[in-house]
């Protein structure tokens, strides 16, 4: 039995890039990996010769291009594609170069053989593409036996179900089976697949693999944590089949993050910051580290559904909301995990607006609601309403409005009063005090003309005259008293 030679492993989680939060776009101008393509298949024989060809697609010219061949488990021939790379119309908004190598038999020998394209880039990060290929010496009956696994990739988040995507091809009877073994950290997985005596893993998948393949995995019941899944081909040994193996490092996620959040519920208006505390949310198994936070503040009271405000980002753990402006709001806080849940919550509070307090001056001198003033003068009277009090955020945005006997008449906070009306020496002047939320409280005094005479009050007049006619009446009637009391003397 010939061990298995082999191939790295290009992991992709199925669906993963679906549940990547979609406010996480790609940032224009990243530096995404190399890609390769290679025109041979898998599969491919010959006899003699197999040219290889392809492209390599990158922002600028990798800093290596090479190719390798394994043959039972082991590197043993290849060459240096840089020199040969040629630049060529790119299908791509990123340059494209052409290279080309001849695979021969004559250093191989015969074998199933993984030949890898590499390209590794300036910031050290190499990228490959396999294939597996048969080299078939004339008249001699080699045993066809091919494992490539393309996608998860190695520590990939896994929710619900994933797809494994790779390639198989047995000359004899086989099925692909899995197997699953819990590991405590992440572990770099086979690069190529591996020879193994017994196959007997837990769950079978499918049977008779030939050519590209796609496995579902229901991982939806398993636990966060690492995982170690191994992917196997069991051939007929006795027929002259090869037992291979692929091992995928793995992050189940099933739980989604615990999002804890502290925060006012009530506060009045003022030029203050209330902050909103979100330290204590966690995903249960992964803990705090590299969670994404979508903060969105809206004022249902007066703007409806439309966001005021909303912050996103990596552990951005609070908020903080000014109290400057009274209504009621909602602060909702999403986040996501790195691979891809979420969990909401939405908060409710108040901020309260504080009603202006008024104070009016006329001519200097402080008055009181209800208070009857007489001007000094009707053309020229200052009236002054800027010692009215607010809180500290709306006190320099009070409007003054001011009405003559319920005629609006001026707007602004001094002003210098004419009398409007000749024809009234008595009027009620009103101050309202307006701040920027709208609410507003009022003072009214009563103002007199400085030339108003006020005829003498008739009552009072016949008052006095009452009084006079009664002290004439008691004065003559004591003199009448007196001469009646007289002593009157007889004539002799």
């Amino acid at each position: 039995m010939k061990p298995a030679g082999f191939l790295i492993l290009l992991l992709l989680v199925a669906g993963f890039a679906t549940t990547v939060p979609a406010v996480q776009a790609d940032d224009e101008g990243a530096d995404d990996p190399a890609l390769i393509s290679i025109d041979v298949e898998n599969g491919a024989s010959a006899h003699d010769i197999i040219t290889f060809s392809g492209i390599v697609e990158d922002e600028t010219m990798p800093n290596r291009v090479y190719w390798r061949v394994s043959k039972n488990g082991s590197q043993f021939d290849g060459g240096d594609l840089k020199p040969l790379l040629t630049a060529i119309s790119s299908t791509s908004s990123r340059p494209q170069w052409s290279w080309s190598f001849d695979l021969e038999i004559s250093a191989t020998g015969g074998c199933y053989c993984y030949v890898t394209v590499y390209a590794e880039e300036s910031s050290g990060a190499v990228n490959l593409e396999t294939r597996m290929v048969y080299m078939i010496p004339q008249g001699v009956a080699y045993p066809a036996s091919g494992f490539l696994i393309y996608g998860p990739e190695a520590g990939s988040w896994a929710t619900g179900i994933i797809q494994v995507s790779g390639w198989a091809a047995s000359s004899t009877p086989s099925f692909m089976v899995v197997d699953k073994q819990i590991t405590p950290s992440f572990f770099e997985p086979s690069i190529l697949p591996e020879t193994v005596e017994d196959c007997q893993p837990t769950t079978s998948i499918a049977e008779n693999r030939n050519g590209d393949f796609t496995l579902d995995i229901d991982v939806s019941g398993w636990l966060d944590g690492w995982y170690r899944v191994d992917i196997l081909l069991c051939d007929d040994v006795l027929l002259g089949g090869v037992n291979l193996m692929h091992s995928l490092s793995l992050r189940i996620n099933n739980a989604a993050p615990i999002v804890k959040l502290v925060g006012i519920k009530f506060a009045m208006e003022s030029d203050e910051w209330h902050i909103f505390d979100a330290t204590e949310t966690e995903d249960p198994y992964w803990g705090k580290g590299d969670l994404y936070y979508i903060w969105t503040l809206r004022r249902p009271s007066q703007t409806g559904s439309v966001p005021m405000d909303v912050q996103m980002g990596v552990d951005i753990r609070s908020y903080a909301v000014s109290a400057s402006l009274s209504g009621n709001y909602t602060l909702s806080l999403t986040v996501y995990d790195e691979g891809g849940l979420s969990s909401t919550k939405v908060v409710y509070f108040d901020i309260q607006n504080e009603f202006p307090t008024v104070s009016l001056m006329i001519d200097g001198v402080i008055v009181e609601a209800g208070q009857s003033v007489k001007l000094l003068d009707a053309q020229n009277t200052q009236i002054d309403g800027t010692g009215s009090h607010d809180s500290v955020n709306d006190v320099g945005r009070l409007r003054c409005v001011w009405s003559f006997d319920g005629t609006l008449m001026y707007e602004g906070c001094q002003r210098t009063f004419s009398w409007p009306d000749d024809s009234t020496y008595r009027a009620m002047l009103t101050l309202e005090i307006i701040d920027d939320d709208g609410d507003s409280s009022t003072i009214m005094v009563e103002l007199v003309h400085p030339d108003e005479v006020r005829p003498f009050p008739v009552a009072i007049l016949l008052l006095v005259f009452s009084l006079l006619f009664l002290s004439y009446a008691v004065v003559h009637r004591m003199r009448a008293d007196d001469e009646l009391n007289i002593p009157k003397w007889k004539a002799e």
